[in-house]
This record gives structure tokens, sequence and C-alpha cells, in this order.
């Protein structure tokens, strides 16, 4: 059980575009603990796992049991929020602002 945590912990951080270091710093643990831990060597402990789901916005569920998908979204939705889960609050204001301004642009030309 703990590879396949390790596995969807490792998935999950790569769909995010985040090395290993920046998440090991996160939690607090020095890179080569985390290393282990994603690759399935030691189990992540509670606390850790806690930090891993807000990090990446999924659920303490989905990191233990890999279930946790939203009916009806196809694999580019789901990546799109798992992207969207991994930006800052800055980040997702400056985004919605960029997407309000395009779609105004698009019916302004209508």
């Amino acid at each position: 059980m703990k590879d396949e945590i390790g596995k969807r912990v490792a998935a999950l951080r790569v769909a995010a575009g985040k090395k290993q270091g920046p998440i090991a710093e996160l939690l607090g643990v020095d890179v080569r603990t985390y290393r282990t831990r994603e690759h399935g060597d030691y189990a992540f402990p509670i606390p850790e796992l806690v930090k891993l789901a807000k990090i990446f916005g999924v659920s303490l569920d989905y990191l233990l049991t890999g279930e946790e998908k939203h009916e009806g979204l196809s694999a580019e939705e789901e990546l799109l929020i798992l992207w969207w889960r991994s930006l800052s609050e800055g980040e997702k204001k400056a985004f919605t602002e960029i997407v309000k301004a395009k779609m105004w642009e698009a019916s302004a030309g209508d």
C-alpha cells in the first residue's frame, strides 16, 4: 500500500510540475527522506499525508485508495483541476482576470 500511495503522490507532484525538493521543504523533511517515501520504501506519516492532500488539493481518500474521480470529466479536465489546485491564490486571481478579459473580447466581437 505504501508504494501505491507513493506512486499517487509522485503522479500528483509531476502533474503539478513540481520537483521533489520543494515538496519535501513544504513537508519539513529533507529531500532524501521524501524520496524514500515517494518511492514506497517507507510510509508517509499521517500528518504528512494531510499536508500532501492540502498541497495537491485532493482528499486523503484519494491518496490512500486512488478513488476520487469527478464524474463525467475527461483526462484533460482532471489535469486542469490538478493544475488549478497547484496554483497560489495570487496565480488563480491573475489567471481568472486573463480569462475574463478574453471572454469579454470574444463576446464584444459577436
